[in-house]
Parts: structure tokens; C-alpha cells; sequence
């Protein structure tokens, strides 16, 4: 079930995940919220092409157009507007050399990203004395400070120990076409390096009490 949530008549946000992110743009077209409402927001979690794609909201994919989202500026491999950047060919080729096909998971992309930051923990870790050990992971990941290549220029990739926990910490205002079948940008890259406070995670709660 879609939860919505909008406190303000002209601002409708879809609060979903994964195959909701298609539900409540269908639903808000049914229920004609999409040519009410003059702000139509998805959950980061929605960022993928393929979720607003016209084979997931069905028809000619109208249903789709102008909805909003704030990206956290990660790259979507299976972006068509995104087919020419150098390392999401790499990714596809990558991926279609092994066997797999780049446009059959979502997922396959979130890996590539997770993955090339991971690989390069992995091996600024095993460089540091005493080699690749729980305590060298760890530091090698608080120094992190580099570009990742999957992610939009202009958003900073780096940890600085304790005063700084998050890698990334930026995005950018996107809008869905449905003639490009893709998020668009609005505006440019907000990078807010350094900015965030860390937090201490309750489990028992799930609630990050800031320090």
C-alpha cells in the first residue's frame, strides 16, 4: 500500500520505496492529484530511470511527467540520457562482457557504485602497514577523500575520521521528462561537504540522536 503524505494542497509527496515509487505516480494520476497538484515529489529511493519508466506506469508513460526528486547524485547506468559517460559505458560493457545484462536490475547499477568505493577501500587498506586488517579498513575509510566516478560532478566523496562521518553529503533538484524517459536536471550540484553533525544510531529506537 502507498503511504502519501502532503500538508500543503499545492505539494504531494509519494512516501515509498522500490515498485511503490510507480504506484503512487499511477495513483495520483487515477485520482487526479497529477493535474491538481503543482508539486509532485518521489523519495530519493526513486532516482532510478526505471522507475518511472513508461513500462512501469504503463500507457504512454504521462503519468510520469513533471514529478520531482532530490537525487543524491549518484549516475543510473541504465539512464539513456546517461549512455555516453565514459564510466557507465565502462559499467555496461563491464557487466555485458560477464554475461549480465546492465538493464535487467537496478540493483546491478547500486552495485557499481558501492562496489568501486569498497574496491578502493579494499585496497588503500591492504598499502598501510600491517596490510588489509579490520582496523586498517576502517581508518582507510575514515581518510577517504577522492572522486567517485559514479557519482555527478561537483559532489565531494571523502571522510575526515570522526568530524566527518558522511561520504557524500550533496545532490541535485531533478524532474522527470517522459519524452527522455529520464530524471533532468534542475539547477546545479548543492554540496554540502562537512555540514552535516554525526549522530549516534539508537538501534533499539531508529532514531540518529545528534551528538
Amino acid at each position: 500500500m502507498t503511504t502519501l503524505a502532503s500538508k500543503n494542497p499545492d505539494i504531494f509527496i509519494g512516501m515509498v520505496a522500490a515498485t511503490f515509487c510507480a504506484q503512487s505516480v499511477v495513483e495520483a494520476a487515477q485520482n487526479g492529484m497529477h493535474d491538481k497538484v503543482k508539486y509532485m515529489w518521489q523519495p530519493n529511493t526513486c532516482a532510478g530511470t526505471t522507475q518511472l519508466s513508461k513500462a512501469k506506469v504503463g500507457g504512454d508513460g504521462s503519468a510520469s511527467e513533471g514529478w520531482w526528486i532530490v537525487n543524491g547524485g549518484n549516475k543510473d547506468i541504465e539512464d539513456p540520457a546517461q549512455q555516453a559517460d565514459p564510466v557507465v559505458k565502462w559499467a555496461r560493457d563491464m557487466l555485458t562482457a560477464n554475461g549480465i545484462d546492465p538493464n535487467a536490475d537496478n540493483n546491478l547499477g547500486l552495485g557499481m557504485i558501492y562496489g568501486w568505493a569498497w574496491a578502493q577501500v579494499i585496497q588503500i587498506a591492504g598499502q598501510l602497514d600491517g596490510g588489509l586488517t579490520r582496523s586498517n579498513l576502517l581508518l582507510a575509510t575514515r581518510a577517504l577523500d577522492m572522486t567517485n566516478p559514479f557519482q555527478l560532478a561537483g559532489i565531494k566523496f571523502r571522510m575526515d575520521g570522526n568530524k566527518d562521518a558522511y561520504l557524500t553529503e550533496g545532490g541535485i533538484y531533478q524532474q522527470w521528462e517522459t519524452p527522455k524517459q529520464s530524471w533532468v536536471n534542475r539547477g546545479t550540484v548543492i554540496d554540502l561537504d562537512g555540514k552535516s553533525k554525526s549522530c549516534n544510531f539508537d538501534q533499539a529506537t531508529g532514531v540518529c540522536q545528534l551528538y
